[in-house]
């Protein structure tokens, strides 16, 4: 990792507690992100990663270890900071228009007037959407309300922005047009992001490097560095002979946490 560190999570753990007892989600996870820098977080199926990227953000309180943003602990959402989920339609309020739905956040934040109408009028035509400002979001394909999110994110000038599967829930074009969309605007805004995904290949085209999650309860199994050369093309980069080499460490590494996790419940059983 090269540059200062802005987000630096040491020894971190989350446990749930039940009736019907505690739920290790993450054991020992500790990585240092630095400023400018895209990183994404992959990992088998029910490894944490919602998780953690809540403890990130300070939605969620760790039961171990700690998460520093800029030097300082977080212990609730810091103002710095902006988060993209998974479900876009239940992200967006639906009542509102879609630059009303950039701005709310901003009025908020004590953000002025004519400051917010410029934010929303910038991001919106940064992500395509410049003449749609008007609309409602369920006017808008789920593909356009995705990046209305991300306007949002970025109208709200974070340092740094967390990204839970954000493309999880659209069809594969779409979500390859929003995976380019999302490298020219961190290209443009140079915005700290962390990327949680289960796509291994969406993983390896986007990132600067990949943390690759083992099994519940979660450490880093694997940290892989990503020096494909950018700008990144959905084609020319994918059939780079080092494209290919990195996504196959990263499937063989999760495929082996998934592996080791079942020869430790088979002989749990035994």
């Amino acid at each position: 990792m090269s540059g200062r560190a802005m987000l630096e999570v040491t020894s971190l753990a989350k446990s749930y507690q039940s009736r019907n007892g505690t739920t290790d989600a993450i054991a020992d996870v500790s990585f240092r992100v630095a400023s400018g820098e895209f990183v994404c977080v992959v990992g088998p199926s029910g490894c944490g990663k919602t998780t953690l990227l809540k403890c990130l953000a300070g939605l969620l309180s760790p039961t171990a270890g700690e998460v520093q943003l800029n030097g300082e602990p977080v212990r609730r959402p810091p103002p710095n900071m902006a988060f993209v989920f998974q479900d876009y339609s239940n992200s967006m309020l639906p009542w509102l228009r879609v630059e009303n739905n950039i701005t709310f956040p901003l009025r908020h934040k004590g953000v002025s007037a004519d400051r917010r109408a410029a934010l929303a009028e910038e991001t919106l035509r940064v992500v395509g959407l410049g003449e749609f400002a008007r609309h409602y979001p369920w006017q808008l394909s789920g593909g356009m309300q995705q990046r209305v999110a991300i306007a949002r994110a970025l109208a709200y000038e974070p340092e740094i922005l967390l990204m839970d599967e954000p493309f999880a829930s659209v069809d594969a074009q779409t979500r390859s047009d929003l995976e380019d969309l999302l490298l020219d605007v961190w290209a443009r805004y140079g915005v700290t992001t962390v990327f949680v995904t289960h796509d291994i290949d969406e993983s390896v085209y986007l990132a600067d490097r990949v943390f690759v999650l083992n099994d519940r309860p979660s450490t880093v199994q694997m940290e892989v560095p990503v020096e494909l050369p950018r700008p990144r093309d959905q084609i020319t980069t994918k059939e780079l002979t080092e494209f290919t080499k990195l996504r196959t460490e990263v499937m063989r590494t999760i495929k082996h946490a998934r592996r080791s996790r079942s020869d430790e419940e088979r002989m749990g059983q035994a």
